[in-house]
């Protein structure tokens, strides 16, 4: 993976910054929708801008773990970076168990698509494997 240009990384925090507010404005509509198709309608919105805010924050990870040459494990905790942000809304949003779901589906799903994008060559059994054992006679 080579360094993004200028442009895409501000591409990257916009695409990121709108589709954080999106999601998280619509959901806050979805219980305020009357009527089968409108409630369809809001969740098919919702699952649409969370795509792309997991895609976005995946994206940024990468370059940022690429831009400080951390190791493939440090794909397990690119979901928990976005507990930070997410607990601001979590704290100040009526309906927290929605944000507790959203944020719990955040962890999981980011780490996998970020894994795709900085390191597709990695299988998720190498990524996602326990640590491995220290050597008595390293080379």
């Amino acid at each position: 993976m080579k360094a993004p240009s200028m442009g895409r990384v501000i591409g990257v925090a916009v695409g990121f910054c709108i589709s954080f507010f999106a999601t998280f404005s619509l959901l806050s509509f979805i219980f305020q929708a009357y009527g089968a198709m409108n409630r369809v309608g809001l969740v098919c919105a919702f699952v649409c801008t969370f795509g792309l805010l997991v895609f976005f924050w995946a994206a940024g990870c990468a370059y940022v773990i690429h831009k400080m040459r951390w190791s493939y494990r440090a794909l397990r905790y690119v979901g928990f970076a976005f507990l930070l942000p997410g607990s601001a809304l979590f704290l100040s949003h009526g309906r927290a168990i929605s944000i507790a779901n959203f944020l719990t589906i955040q962890i999981t799903l980011s780490s996998y698509i970020c894994r795709w994008i900085a390191f597709p060559e990695i299988s998720d059994e190498l990524v996602f494997g326990p640590e491995p054992l220290p050597t008595m006679f390293p080379k």
